[in-house]
């Protein structure tokens, strides 16, 4: 359920996935989510996980550190992609 594609050689790489913290729906678990996320070393990949609190934080929990971000209010999301990109430029 997911690959890369590069076009064109680039300075950055990003994905930045937004779901419902309802993986079980679609049959996917966390640890897989996550390595799907960690698939591609030159990829900064996250998911931002718009649920109610409990399920955000558990998936947020299951994926690799720094990768899942529990967002409660849509409010939120434009400094959510913020912080995802100011904090992949000091990598």
């Amino acid at each position: 359920f997911f690959f890369f594609f590069f076009q064109e050689e680039a300075d950055d790489y990003f994905v930045i996935i937004l779901s419902d913290a309802n993986l079980g729906r679609y049959n996917v678990s966390p640890a897989d989510f996550g390595d799907k996320l960690m698939l591609d070393d030159r990829v900064n990949g996250f998911a931002v996980f718009i649920a109610e609190p409990g399920a955000a934080e558990w998936l947020q929990n299951h994926i690799p550190n720094g990768k899942g971000i529990s967002c409660m209010k849509p409010a939120e999301l434009p400094l959510i992609f913020k912080n995802i990109l100011a904090s992949s430029v000091d990598d």
